[in-house]
């Protein structure tokens, strides 16, 4: 078993080493795997720099999986940088590499999903939502020390059926998020909570690919239709920070 695939089955057969490893060390192991996809992402940019003013798509497997993006979001100029399995905190330590340079004017962040998990498997529960809102701060620090014009727009912690069980706290999450991205300059909150959800009132196992964690073609259909009009009425085509 290759590195990469250790880590996408990790939490579903390594809870005891990831105990015993330590959150803070399993972080640190686990961003070593990114590397190759990190490289992969400089090479392109060396090969065809993207220009000033676009729109950075970046989070974990959800936005790497979006395979429609840039069609989706057309005529919007989208950099899809998105890495499964990354943490906010991934996000951060990646961030000088594969969103500052680009100078966006918009930034569409995607995480907190597998920081809650990692938490919950490290039986961190009472903190994980706590964690996700610090590190989101620390995430719109960083980005506004390098672009302090640029627009962060944090779409909602996604409910799945895999996970239904830690959706309690990841709802935490999102409201932490969404109140203080409502008292603070430049940060946006989008919801798209109500999406996931049938007329029921249950997750909605139609929008997931058989994993029941990952968004199908149609769960990001409900996406695009709620982002795009967000980011169409925000972006200032050409715009320098």
């Amino acid at each position: 078993m290759t590195m990469k695939q250790h880590h996408v089955h990790v939490g579903l057969d390594a809870t005891p080493w990831f105990k015993a490893l330590g959150f803070a060390a399993f972080s640190r192991v686990t961003r070593r795997l990114w590397n190759k996809e990190i490289k992969a992402f400089e090479r392109q940019d060396r090969a065809g720099p993207p220009g000033p003013g676009k729109i950075v798509f970046t989070g974990s497997s959800t936005i790497a999986r979006w395979n429609t993006l840039e069609q989706d979001m057309a005529p919007l100029t989208i950099i899809r940088r998105g890495f499964g399995g990354s943490t906010i905190r991934d996000v951060i330590h990646y961030a000088n590499r594969i969103i500052i340079p680009y100078k966006p004017a918009i930034i569409v962040l995607y995480a907190g999903d597998n920081d809650i998990f990692f938490k919950h498997k490290f039986g961190m529960d009472a903190r994980a939502a706590g964690d996700c809102l610090r590190d989101f701060q620390a995430f719109v620090d960083l980005v506004h020390g390098a672009l302090p014009g640029a627009t962060i727009h944090f779409v909602s912690i996604k409910p799945s059926p895999s996970r239904a069980n830690l959706w309690p706290m990841m709802a935490d999450a999102n409201a932490r998020i969404k109140d203080y991205a409502a008292s603070t300059p430049c940060i946006h909150y989008i919801d798209t909570t109500n999406a996931m959800f049938d007329v029921n009132g249950q997750i909605n196992k139609n929008l997931f690919k058989h994993d029941m964690l990952h968004l199908n073609d149609d769960g990001y259909a409900r996406w695009a239709a709620i982002i795009k009009p967000v980011l169409a009425a925000a972006h200032e085509p050409g715009r320098e920070l």
